[in-house]
């Protein structure tokens, strides 16, 4: 079981993977954020039985973007690693991946919708 996690929700449910981005009501993605997504994913691909992963989101958003505080000169190439780190582990998934986006889907958030559904 993954550990519990205060920016996301992540269960698996009926060979169903979701992660719930669960920072309304824009769900910035920060450093934290990026963390637990990648935990999360790890978590997922270590279950035998999951068919399909789906992103999801609380909140007006599915996501505004990365947070503009981890583009400061001191956390931009930690946060880049970090935010490459899970297209990477996407890119990883042998399943098939949806995102459910309803509201906004800014810069980094787009990009991981859209990654998502590559």
């Amino acid at each position: 079981m993954p550990a519990e996690y205060s920016s996301i929700a992540c269960e698996i449910r009926n060979n169903v993977a979701r992660i719930t981005l669960n920072q309304s009501p824009l769900n910035i993605i920060d450093i934290p954020m990026m963390e637990e997504i990648h935990d999360a994913l790890e978590h997922i691909q270590s279950v035998g039985d999951v068919k399909v992963l789906v992103l999801d989101h609380h909140g007006k958003a599915f996501s505004a973007g990365v947070s503009i505080k981890d583009h400061s000169p001191d956390k931009a190439g930690e946060m880049l690693e970090k935010f490459r780190g899970l297209f990477r582990r996407l890119n990883s998934f042998e399943q098939p991946s949806v995102a459910l986006v309803d509201g906004m889907a800014l810069g980094g958030g787009c990009e991981l919708a859209f990654f998502a559904t590559w």
